[in-house]
């Protein structure tokens, strides 16, 4: 299993070298790592849901669509076996693993700022807006430049 390097997964997916069973582990390896990166350690953490937080999701929801959207019409050249949907499946975990590793970082760094400068929690909700619907577009950005580079 590839767990950071997309060129190299990109590229065996589309040479149809990945068995089904392979491809399944990557789905269920990102759900189980979108549940604990974002849902359980952000709990731990202290974060809560609230009315930023969730309207952060609403401009993310967008880039979500217009990327898959973009994906899928860019996908549809591609010979061979595979599907635009084996593409998120399977590509889909390294790229969640690049977005988590980055989000968190930003994240951290950001509370010692906020720690440090002892800010406005105001600064740090809004951050935390932009911050979710950057992470959607780090994440099929991945996806889509791993797509391009394993054609050539």
């Amino acid at each position: 299993m590839y767990f950071w390097n997309l060129k190299s997964l990109a590229k065996e997916l589309i040479e149809d070298n990945i068995h089904d069973w392979q491809k399944v582990k990557y789905y269920l390896a990102t759900l189980y790592l979108g549940l604990f990166s974002q849902g359980v350690l952000a709990y731990f953490i202290g974060w809560r849901l609230d009315a930023l937080g969730f309207a952060s999701y609403i401009p993310a929801a967008f880039i979500v669509y217009f990327y898959v959207a973009k994906i899928y019409n860019s996908t549809k050249s591609i010979e061979g076996k595979i599907s635009p949907l084996e593409l998120f499946v399977v590509l889909g975990f390294p790229a969640t693993m690049r977005a988590t590793v980055g989000f968190w970082v930003i994240y951290f760094v950001l509370l010692l700022l906020y720690g440090i400068l002892e800010t406005s929690y105001t600064y740090l909700a809004i951050f935390h807006f932009a911050l979710v619907p950057v992470y959607y577009w780090y994440f099929f950005h991945c996806i889509e430049k791993s797509i391009e580079s394993a054609r050539e």
